[in-house]
């Protein structure tokens, strides 16, 4: 059997000239995600206490190098620092600081890991400890994470990042008793 290479041609014509892109979704946001690499960035938090007239508000800066380390400083009111290295949280306030395992806190890491992972792209991760649910567009997105442990759930309703393409602008924290705490990424609280 003889090839003709005209046919090949022609088989190479008719092929649409683009391949379409794949549907943005969650896997393509991950991987957004995990392209911002080590990043440095200013935030004002803004915590809404049922049990307080007014919200407290406290602003700093937060350091990410991959794959696991999260650093937040506290500038203000007072100055804290809280620091995330693999399995080990290290906290310094100026009462003093003291290193706890995330692993015997099953809730704080998954809290912590809401940030690392999503900050890495590491969607098996994420849906170890969250149920992920993503509205929106490249543009404008809305990442919900639900938790997965009961330990967390107990206090923790839900999780929500919003942002636009691989950048994260908002972190909002909903416990179950209503009270809310906002995170808002690149503003400076000076």
């Amino acid at each position: 059997m003889r090839h003709n290479p005209r046919r090949w041609l022609w088989l190479l014509l008719l092929l649409p000239a683009t391949v379409p892109a794949a549907s943005w979704g969650l896997d393509q946001l991950m991987r957004d995600l995990a392209a911002g690499g080590a990043a440095v960035v200013h935030y004002t938090e803004e915590k809404q206490l049922a049990a307080l007239d007014i919200p407290l508000t406290t602003h700093g800066e937060l350091r990410f190098v991959p794959p696991d380390f999260l650093e937040r400083t506290v500038a203000g009111p007072a100055a804290e620092r809280y620091q995330v290295r693999g399995n080990e949280l290290l906290i310094e306030t100026p009462e003093g600081s003291h290193a706890v395992r995330l692993g015997d806190y099953p809730p704080l890491q998954a809290f912590i890991e809401s940030f690392r992972a999503s900050l890495t792209g590491d969607l098996d991760t994420l849906r170890r400890f969250y149920r992920p649910d993503l509205e929106g567009s490249e543009a404008h997105w809305r990442l919900t994470l639900i938790p997965r442990l009961a330990e967390m759930a107990a206090h923790v309703k839900q999780v929500v990042i919003t942002g636009d393409h691989g950048s994260i602008h908002r972190i909002e924290t909903v416990a179950r008793d209503g009270d809310t705490t906002v995170m808002r990424l690149g503003t400076s609280g000076d």
